[in-house]
């Protein structure tokens, strides 16, 4: 299975490019306005904001998280752009740059910070260097360029960071890769969920996904959030550039849900459609309302 996972992999890399798109400025989300001509941000509130990258194919999402006496960035994009400018104009707080998984488009930027934080994985332990750098493997990030950085700080789940009159609880959020990682504010009720959950399609057939730690992830958020509907989630995509990546426990209430069906017995579970993502086939279920799930085909 590992091979097939790593051919995949490379028909992927091969599919997927880095270069920037022609310079028409596509419509933002309700509250974003361009930084320059590639980062467009959104203030969640006056000490949180998203950093999103509306020209990229995937339409990531970063987040800046910023508290009294230091900062996190949470995931630094495809590295298409230099995004520290968007971050000194927002804080002049020291600034840890943390990743909420592995792939190629979420942790290009890693190597630009001195401070780095991961979860506290042994799947990402593992890959340290005698030099205590780290460089991920190629299921793991998906992409040849692979960074190497060195990490800072090590978060333990459910370990709290505490950002001077703000705290964020680590959240180890397997589903989408095993070392996913989510960041939970609840004072404020925001939830950092990366890939794990966001508006569009969802993506559990890659190498390291599992549908089964997805359901249990979705189960222990729920048990997270309960009592607190209002819970503002926010995902590291958006599927168009003038979507906003807010969801709330609704949506993950459905998500769970849908991976209770899709676990009870996928073959006959509701019709579902061939995709493609680049040349990889996969099952996509349709559940209503924007939730889509790409599974395995096999």
């Amino acid at each position: 299975m590992k091979a097939i996972a790593l051919v995949m992999l490379t028909i992927l890399v091969l599919a997927c490019g880095g270069e920037e798109p022609p310079a028409a400025l596509p419509p933002l989300a309700p509250g974003a306005a361009w930084f320059d001509d590639w980062y467009a941000v959104t203030k969640l509130d006056d000490h949180s904001f998203a950093i999103a990258e509306p020209r990229y194919d995937q339409h990531n999402v970063n987040y800046l998280i910023v508290g009294d006496t230091r900062a996190v960035l949470f995931d630094t994009g495809p590295g298409v752009r230099d995004i520290r400018p968007v971050v000194a104009a927002l804080t002049d707080r020291p600034v840890t740059a943390a990743f909420s998984h592995l792939h190629f488009d979420h942790i290009a930027g890693q190597p630009m910070f001195a401070s780095i934080a991961s979860l506290d994985d042994p799947t990402i332990r593992s890959r340290v260097a005698s030099d205590g750098r780290f460089t991920p493997s190629l299921l793991q990030h998906g992409a040849t360029g692979r960074p190497t950085f060195r990490i800072t700080e090590w978060w333990a789940p459910d370990a709290r960071i505490d950002l001077g009159g703000r705290t964020l609880r680590v959240l180890s959020v397997p589903g989408h890769t095993p070392e996913s990682l989510a960041l939970y504010d609840a004072d404020r009720g925001q939830l950092f969920s990366g890939d794990y959950l966001y508006p569009g399609d969802l993506f559990a057939f890659g190498p390291g996904s599992d549908l089964a730690a997805y359901r249990d992830t979705a189960r222990r958020l729920l048990d997270l959030s309960a009592g607190r509907p209002d819970v503002a989630i926010y995902g590291a995509h958006v599927p168009t550039s003038s979507m906003a990546p807010r969801q709330g426990v609704r949506d993950l209430e459905r998500l769970a849900g849908a991976l209770d069906e899709l676990l009870g017995d996928p073959e006959h579970v509701r019709p579902w459609t061939l995709a493609w993502f680049e040349w990889i086939p996969t099952r996509r279920y349709h559940f209503g309302d924007g939730l889509l799930i790409l599974a395995p085909l096999f």
